[in-house]
């Protein structure tokens, strides 16, 4: 049965409290804030990312494709190939996928996954506007070892800790909006 351990504050409070290479992959979709704490987002992502690297040597993140310049240059970047996606692009379609940063050495046959989007989650009962689906969860823990420690400091409605109940892994999940880790935890319950 997996360990799982959830937090409802800031995820640099909890990360600052843990020990060097305490988990063997942090793996998260970073949101899409422009300020955090007041701070300019830009500004922040090197402090959360670098938190993450400190505690873990594997750090997946998804992120923007307008975002994606803003982080430090990733060891390889890996692609969710979101078929029937409803996000516009600004070239006036839609946008097909979505880049996943990868810093450090997971082990991963291929660096591309077709899993389709959730469309409007919160209409759908996910209740968090950027629900990611489990399934492509469950492909990003899957670099590390069954029974790794996974963390996930951006926890939203609580993909990664489903699809690390339904693998056999460890699961640290940080949320600081309260609707949202409440959302999560029942997710996770409903899991285990």
């Amino acid at each position: 049965m997996s360990a799982v351990t959830l937090y409802n504050t800031d995820c640099l409070a909890v990360m600052r409290s843990m020990p060097d290479n305490s988990v063997d992959m942090v793996v998260t979709d970073s949101p899409p804030r422009r300020t955090v704490n007041g701070e300019d987002w830009q500004e922040w992502i090197p402090t959360w990312l670098g938190e993450a690297m400190r505690i873990s040597p594997i750090v997946i993140t998804m992120v923007g494709v307008k975002t994606m310049p803003l982080y430090p240059e990733p060891d390889w970047i890996m692609c969710w190939w979101r078929e029937a996606n409803n996000e516009k692009s600004r070239l006036g379609g839609y946008n097909q996928w979505l880049p996943i940063l990868v810093y450090g050495k997971p082990k991963f046959e291929t660096d591309i996954k077709l899993v389709k989007s959730i469309n409007n989650p919160i209409m759908t009962g996910h209740r968090h506007p950027s629900a990611k689906p489990v399934e492509l969860m469950e492909w990003l823990i899957s670099g590390v070892p069954v029974g790794s420690t996974i963390l996930d400091p951006f926890m939203g409605s609580g993909p990664t800790g489903v699809a690390c109940v339904n693998k056999s892994y460890d699961f640290i999940g940080v949320e600081i909006e309260k609707d949202f880790y409440k959302v999560a935890k029942r997710n996770i319950e409903r899991a285990q």
